[in-house]
């Protein structure tokens, strides 16, 4: 086992956090391999965060050494607000799925079905 794993974590620098939230934009952002560049430029349509502070970030953050508290802010908003979006639409997914069909367990439409078939076997035992 390398010394690496024995260290605990270090923690991470305000580059490195900008860093990542800015690829995990990009990840939810993406419409599949390839479509970096263009989500880039849908983040910076959408945020006001430069194409090129994103591109940086996910291609030359080790060799950053500082970030601006302010653009660090500005990427760390941005950020939490594509996570509410993913929760409200996460959520609206559940709202349609439950007025579609109810907050029905599907292990209950299991043992429905079999009572079902239980009963149609009964039925035409009787006849």
């Amino acid at each position: 086992m390398s010394q690496k794993h024995l260290r605990p974590e270090q923690p991470m620098s305000l580059v490195e956090l900008a860093a990542d939230y800015a690829n995990r934009m990009i990840e939810c952002e993406a419409h599949g391999p390839g479509d970096t560049e263009s989500a880039m430029r849908r983040i910076e349509a959408k945020t006001g965060i430069g194409y090129w502070s994103l591109w940086a970030l996910r291609y030359r953050r080790r060799e950053m050494k500082m970030i601006a508290a302010d653009q660090y802010q500005r990427i760390r908003n941005a950020y939490l607000a594509t996570c509410e979006r993913q929760i409200s639409a996460l959520q609206h997914e559940l709202a349609i799925e439950r007025a579609r069909c109810g907050d029905d367990d599907p292990s209950d439409l299991v043992v429905e079905a079999e009572d079902l078939v239980a009963r149609l076997k009964a039925a035409r035992a009787r006849r």
